[in-house]
């Protein structure tokens, strides 16, 4: 099998050598004294190791159909001023072949510059990636690496965007792994992350600090852009790595600080810390980006005394156990802190208000939220989905509804401010072994308590509730939970 393996190799190398001694130089040029006028045509009619050059002028969607796909081995260079201008959430250049390299291009990017996908040996050298649409800025990237391999990224300036490196595409075989937004695993190949080369380039005109394998390091401040893997020991502190892609993207550490970072209108995610062991986010924040403080796969991690505001999603656990959320503040982001298939994250003492959603626990377990303040959200206070938990000593307060417990077994409620919550204070459904334990329900809202479906071995005792009886406790369906000891004022 060996002989065999050396004989393909041999055979493909043999092919590639005597492909690029008879490679063609094609020239594009859109005053049309060229081969082509389009990049478009261009890759179209080339072989594999022919290379492309671009004259100067902009290449937009006026003339070439984007996104261009690149299937074949070439090498793309631009002479001058060459600009490549996508319309808007479209991808400019999509890799799909080895040995793909391109030299002195400008991207204006309104989704994703370059989407390489699966494949080897990828040189950037001498490009610009810009940001050319602040409309287009979430979701969108310079460079989105995909499974990527032993790629070159040289003498490259990034502005308002930046480069992402994950693993293998979303599959079957994804059930139960971190992923990397809905379109890729976060990626378990050791060569995903550490084959690189990063050199001499810079985010916002501040260096992109790429380390690999470090011990103890501690990354400059005037970090423009960081990506880190399999260090043991990483401190980030007062550095700004705002208006990218993904401001730093740290993965399979051990000891993983941030300290005093800011990381604002970053597109993707504002700080993302994946296949963590232990460490301490501390006076991070996040204004105006995509996720803000984003944690997946990690265990032992405390974010204290955060602020996330103005985000998709403000502070974010997937995969994680036995993190910690302390005195964090998240204001008028779409899911104010979101956690899923974790186990026993705390959440103390934090502020989380004009959020869609305060607290969403979708598929968690052992969550005890406590000592919060969860105010004005737009359609949840707290969402319990498939998932069990605690939320005792807190307030819940001019929220469209104060709880919504769905598909749940195993939830606690206890000593809880329910006030003022506009359609009900507590919204349940087919939730069994429930507690509402020592509750206050005040303030004018529609009903205390709307019941739907089943309630096995479900509970409410304690409590303090005003108003009318028939108003306040709603029953759509099924039977309502064992009412004891309660302080009804009407």
């Amino acid at each position: 099998m060996k002989y065999k393996v050396m004989l393909l190799w041999l055979t493909t190398a043999l092919l590639w050598i005597a492909g690029t001694a008879c490679a063609q130089e094609i020239t594009i040029s859109p005053d049309g004294l060229a081969d082509y006028t389009t990049l478009t045509e261009a890759v179209a009619a080339a072989q594999p190791g022919d290379e492309i050059v671009l004259n100067e002028g902009v290449y937009s969607a006026t003339t070439e159909v984007f996104p261009i796909m690149i299937n074949k081995p070439l090498a793309i260079r631009g002479e001058g001023a060459v600009v490549l201008d996508s319309p808007q959430f479209t991808t400019i250049l999509k890799i799909k072949s080895d040995d793909v390299h391109i030299t002195g291009i400008s991207f204006h990017v309104r989704k994703w510059g370059i989407v390489a996908e699966q494949c080897q040996r990828m040189t950037l050298d001498g490009c610009t990636f810009t940001l050319a649409d602040a409309a287009s800025r979430t979701s969108s990237t310079a460079v989105w690496m995909e499974g990527m391999k032993d790629c070159s990224i040289l003498n490259c300036a990034f502005a308002g965007v930046g480069v992402c490196v994950a693993g293998d595409p979303i599959s079957a075989s994804s059930q139960g792994k971190a992923v990397l937004t809905g379109l890729c695993e976060i990626g378990e190949d050791e060569d995903y992350f550490t084959s690189h080369r990063f050199e001499n380039c810079t985010v916002n005109g501040k260096p992109l600090y790429y380390i690999v394998g470090g011990k103890n390091v501690v990354v400059p401040s005037d970090a423009g852009g960081i990506i880190a893997a399999y260090c043991d020991g990483i401190t980030v502190k007062n550095a700004d790595v705002s208006d990218s892609s993904m401001g730093l993207e740290i993965v399979h550490s051990r000891n993983v600080v941030l300290d005093h970072v800011n990381a604002d209108r970053c597109g993707i995610f504002g700080t993302y810390v994946a296949y963590a062991d232990g460490g301490k986010f501390q006076n991070v924040t996040v204004h105006d980006s995509n996720h803000g403080i984003d944690t997946r796969a990690s265990s032992n991690i405390v974010v204290e005394g955060c602020l996330a505001d103005g985000c998709d999603q403000g502070i974010f656990f997937s995969l994680c156990s036995a993190d910690i959320m302390h005195d964090c503040d998240v204001h008028k982001c779409g899911f104010g802190c979101f956690t899923t298939k974790g186990n026993g994250l705390q959440i103390t003492d934090c502020r989380l208000d004009a959020n869609a959603d305060g607290i969403y626990l979708q598929n968690d377990w052992g969550t005890t939220i406590s000592d919060c303040d969860i105010t004005a959200s737009t359609v949840v206070g707290l969402r319990v989905l498939k998932s069990n938990g605690t939320c005792e000593n807190s307030t819940l307060q001019n929220n469209w509804t104060g709880m919504i417990l769905y598909d749940s077994k195993g939830v606690t409620i206890k000593n809880c401010i329910l006030d003022a919550n506009h359609a009900a204070g507590i919204y349940a459904g087919n939730a069994s072994d429930l507690v509402i334990a020592d509750c206050t329900f005040s303030g004018e809202t529609t009903a205390h308590f709307e019941f739907d479906g089943h309630f096995g071995n479900a509970s409410v005792s304690g409590c303090k509730l005003s108003g009318d009886i028939a108003a306040m406790l709603r029953l759509k369906s099924g039977e309502l939970p064992t009412f004891t000891d309660n302080e009804w004022n009407q």
